[in-house]
């Protein structure tokens, strides 16, 4: 079944990918998504850092701690998940601009977080739903989430189900893409669930109970 899944992927998409992401306008962003190949497109919020964190540095949101800033992430025969500590958003650039080496800061919440945690934003700085005009593959967003973190956090290789749009705000994020049909060559395997606790400011790692394997 996986065989014949990654056949008729490599039957739809093109047999290549580029070495580097191409720019195009956003006239010719159906291209890409039929063949699901990446690319970059023009800015398309004006938005800065500091409109944003401005509206929003009272709110308090789930913030994800970790040693090494690899939060939900394989390390041996476990998959562990981080630490969630409560905090306002200005505690945690505070956290962040003074972070230690073995303790890493990462706001990373998902499932439509600009409509929980920062649904006081308003509109006119993000909106809630982004529509991009001269697409027709596109439609409204199913999802908008807004995430904060510094240069030492990572995100563990996975796929999404979804077409993504990334805005970078402030900084610089690096990807690494793979073409689906390299899926067999990831070696994926099953791992037992954990989370690492906190304990007098020293992570301490427990395996999740029940059990699970994800």
């Amino acid at each position: 079944m996986i065989q014949r899944g990654l056949q008729r992927r490599a039957e739809i998409a093109a047999a290549e990918y580029p070495l580097e992401v191409e720019e195009v306008s956003v006239g010719d962003l159906d291209l890409h998504i039929a063949v699901s190949r990446p690319c970059l497109l023009p800015p398309v919020l004006a938005v800065s850092s500091a409109q944003i964190l401005n509206e929003v540095k009272d709110i308090v949101v789930p913030v994800a701690r970790t040693p090494f800033g690899n939060a939900d992430a394989p390390l041996g025969d476990l998959f562990v998940k981080p630490y969630i500590q409560q905090m306002s958003v200005a505690e945690l650039l505070t956290a962040i601009r003074t972070q230690a080496e073995n303790s890493h800061y990462y706001m990373q919440s998902q499932d439509d977080n600009l409509n929980r945690e920062f649904a006081q934003l308003p509109e006119s700085i993000i909106p809630k739903k982004l529509n991009l005009p001269g697409t027709k593959l596109l439609g409204p967003t199913e999802a908008v989430n807004l995430w904060i973190g510094a240069a030492g956090t990572t995100s563990r290789m996975h796929s999404d189900n979804y077409d993504n749009i990334y805005v970078q705000i402030q900084g610089t994020k690096r990807m690494w893409l793979v073409p689906p049909g390299e899926v067999d060559c990831c070696k994926e395997k099953f791992l037992k669930a954990a989370t690492y606790d906190l304990q007098d400011e020293k992570f301490v790692i427990k395996i999740d109970e029940p059990p699970s394997t994800p």
